[in-house]
């Protein structure tokens, strides 16, 4: 967030202090004059009103426009992690369609290999069969495990983008509170109310 210079409490302090001195000044002034210029003072005051009425709206438009930027930035991030968990989904069906795929393939390959068992005059060429199967079935699994290595980075890349995302939207959360703590809207535009009438 953008450094806006002195907050409400240093302001407060330095208007404090600039009362006292003209609390100050005006002593002085009755010191040393036996009438008391009362439209002197009515101007101080005036003049110090219009300054904190002019401070609140300084700070409300800052408090607004920063509460706007989060909203927007909370908006984007979930929009973005609504996208990453969707990709997410979509990976995890993948995965099971291909470990099913699997599946049925090695128990097809199961029940070829039990029926050519079941004849003795076909020996030879259920073993042929089943080592054809068996380098089918390594060749299925090579490209499935190649496949599923290739998916499983891509989720933890996804993960990890997930977490950041969560970091983000953590910081945020704290940024509102830090907010709310630092000035009450609804309470300053109370005083600028009362300020105005």
């Amino acid at each position: 967030m953008v450094n806006r210079g002195p907050g409400p409490d240093d302001r407060r302090d330095k208007d404090a202090q600039d009362g006292v001195a003209q609390e100050h000044a005006s002593a002085d002034v009755d010191m040393t004059s036996p009438e008391v210029d009362h439209t002197q003072e009515t101007n101080i005051a005036e003049s110090n009103t219009t300054r904190q009425i002019s401070d609140i709206n300084v700070r409300l438009e800052e408090h607004r426009e920063d509460i706007k930027e989060n909203n927007g930035m909370i908006a984007y991030i979930g929009n973005a992690q609504y996208y990453f968990e969707g990709m997410i989904d979509k990976f995890e069906d993948t995965i099971n369609k291909h470990c099913s795929d699997c599946d049925r393939k090695l128990k097809k390959i199961s029940r070829n290999l039990g029926d050519m068992s079941s004849t003795s005059q076909i020996k030879a060429a259920r073993e042929l069969h089943q080592n054809k199967g068996q380098d089918e079935m390594r060749k299925t699994n090579e490209a499935l495990s190649s496949e599923n290595a290739r998916l499983k980075e891509q989720v933890e890349k996804q993960d990890a983008a997930i977490k950041q995302l969560t970091s983000t939207v953590t910081d945020l959360m704290g940024r509102f509170a830090k907010l709310e703590s630092t000035v009450d809207c609804k309470e300053a535009e109370r005083k600028l109310s009362e300020l105005e009438v």
